[in-house]
């Protein structure tokens, strides 16, 4: 009689337990949906198509190439021919 009665107040708390953790394993992912859905929000929306427009430097075109090649004749000089050994 103590056999049922234990066993089946054991059951009832342990299906108890499993309740209580489906409702808080169903609050986190309504919580986490709603972060979520709030920091989507947050996000500035662009039109399809739209692009931002590239960023402006001060420096004039005719600067930006000749520092352009500096760079590629600079790259130029640190190769070496591809038969020699490296040192």
């Amino acid at each position: 009689m103590y056999a049922n009665m234990f066993q089946a107040l054991g059951e009832s708390r342990i299906r108890d337990w499993h309740e209580q953790a489906d409702r808080d394993r169903l609050i986190k992912q309504a919580r986490r949906a709603r972060r979520e859905a709030a920091s989507a929000d947050r996000l500035p929306r662009l039109r399809p198509g739209f692009r931002r427009p590239a960023p402006v430097s001060a420096a004039p075109a005719d600067e930006k190439a000749a520092v352009a090649a500096g760079e590629q004749a600079g790259v130029a000089a640190d190769r070496q021919p591809a038969g020699s050994r490296a040192a």
